[in-house]
């Protein structure tokens, strides 16, 4: 029998490192200017009970908002942009250096960032998820209409 090992975080309300128990709720969390519904982990002390910051748990917390968020609001959402790049044999740094973005862009929205709308429209041209901007398709680019079907 495997044994697993707890982890153990620093406690400011018992001063010392202890380890520590997780409970996941569900959650209305304001991401920009949607509400989302999102799963949020608080860790507790195993001695006193009070809460625990825990940065890891924290991330990915916030990767998942973050996603949530994209895939509200129809933006390309880390998990697409991955599986995008690795179907089309690409590094990250070569992806973004093709779309003419800094080295760590395509790096940065990978971990979770969420893109402007500018760069997301870059991406899903990219992608082929949007029709290329012609001058007889300039007014539904002002609608934002341009989503490929």
């Amino acid at each position: 029998m495997q044994i697993k090992e707890k982890k153990l975080e620093y406690c400011i309300y018992c001063d010392d490192f202890r380890t520590y128990s997780v409970k996941a709720s569900k959650e209305r969390i304001q991401v920009k200017e949607l509400f989302v519904d999102c799963i949020r982990h608080r860790a507790f002390c195993d001695v006193c009970g009070k809460p625990i910051y825990v940065k890891s748990l924290s991330l990915v917390d916030h990767h998942a908002e973050f996603e949530e968020y994209k895939r509200i609001k129809g933006m390309v959402t880390s998990k697409e942009l991955v599986a995008f790049r690795k179907a089309n044999g690409l590094t990250a740094t070569g992806f973004s250096r093709a779309l003419g973005l800094g080295d760590k862009t395509i790096t940065r929205l990978e971990s979770g960032d969420i893109q402007s709308e500018s760069v997301d429209m870059l991406l899903k041209y990219a992608m082929g998820r949007a029709k290329p901007l012609t001058r007889a398709n300039s007014q539904k680019a002002k609608s934002g209409s341009l989503l490929a079907a």
